[in-house]
């Protein structure tokens, strides 16, 4: 079978690695060559050979994933180590780790928070519009991110919508919202992680304030109807925002959520008081999680407004159903 992108496939052998069956997830990317068009290919070069080395890793081919991580490397590709981190003591793997550093420290000079802005059909200047803000998982990049969380979704409902990507890489097309350390620490020869909670960059509330600040310079917003959302780390993101007092938020759409070190008991306090309302989303095969049962928790318990949604069939990950999932919270949070 051939298929039209990279997309397509892309998405039959996610679904297989998220099913943990990595020998039928490496057969497809084997036979990557007669599944897509070269343009294809050359296009999506590093999604391709980074996911192989993956899934080497996971079927214990663990010198082949190494062969693909060092080409990369070699390459200027900047990878994601800590992955492959159960092999931080073999000597090929500490050599590679010194090459990826001097990558990534390359990449921090060039560091700065950017993002997208989409306006629904028929906009004029006369009218204000809600806003969307849409945060990326970490690990993704915005482009990855508008592949699940669709702009058009929110653009059929009148918003605008902003994509922000964040200015902290950590790999190749693969940014973070939570502090880079958590991810790096991993690669270290002796791993003493014992982090409970996440944290977000320090910067990370000011830089997304001057990108809301901008768009309402140059957008017409109500500034009564911002919400914001995201995915994983880009949902931690949007609790921290929500909880900072920086952007008047009116309400937050949190997919796969876990509990930020800015969320307390003052915090939601807070967050009740101003009205703020809540909607989780988990997948059936992750829940029940504590995190968000004790975020949800908490909040009611000042009179907060929230709204817990299962997504079913489906663990840490995008629904197939996310439209209608989001129409559901945006009815909840603008009713």
């Amino acid at each position: 079978m051939k298929y039209k992108s990279f997309d397509e496939v892309e998405r039959v052998y996610s679904k297989l690695y998220r099913e943990e069956k990595y020998k039928e997830t490496l057969e497809i990317l084997e036979n990557i060559k007669i599944l897509m068009s070269e343009d294809e290919i050359k296009r999506n070069y590093y999604n391709i050979m980074i996911d192989k080395a993956r899934s080497l890793f996971r079927c214990n081919l663990h010198d082949e994933a190494l062969d693909i991580i060092d080409s990369l490397i070699n390459s200027g590709y900047m990878c994601p180590l800590w992955k492959f981190s159960p092999l931080n003591n073999n000597p090929r793997y500490k050599d590679l780790k010194a090459k990826n550093d001097l990558l990534r420290r390359a990449a921090e000079k060039e560091e700065e928070l950017k993002y997208k802005v989409y306006v629904p059909q028929g906009y004029v200047k006369e009218k204000q519009y809600p806003l969307f803000i849409s945060l990326h998982g970490d690990g993704e990049d915005a482009e990855y991110h508008n592949r699940f969380w669709e702009p058009e979704f929110l653009l059929k409902r009148g918003f605008v919508v902003v994509v922000p990507q964040s200015s902290q890489r950590i790999a190749h097309n693969s940014y973070v919202w939570n502090i880079k350390e958590l991810y790096f620490q991993y690669e270290m020869e002796e791993n003493t992680c014992d982090i409970e909670y996440f944290e977000m960059y320090s910067s990370m509330r000011e830089e997304l304030k001057r990108c809301y600040d901008s768009i309402s310079k140059e957008y017409s917003i109500d500034h009564e109807k911002i919400i914001i959302g995201g995915f994983s780390g880009g949902a931690h993101a949007a609790i921290d925002m929500a909880l900072s007092d920086r952007i008047p938020i009116k309400g937050a759409i949190l997919l796969c959520s876990q509990k930020p070190t800015s969320f307390t008991v003052e915090s939601a306090k807070n967050a009740a008081e101003k009205h703020i309302k809540w909607v989780f989303m988990e997948g059936e095969k992750d829940a029940p999680v504590q995190d968000v049962e004790e975020m949800i928790e908490t909040l009611n318990n000042f009179g907060g407004s929230c709204n817990y949604i299962i997504n079913h069939g489906v663990g840490h990950w995008y629904p197939e159903d996310l439209e209608n999932k989001l129409d559901k919270a945006l009815g909840f949070i603008l009713n």
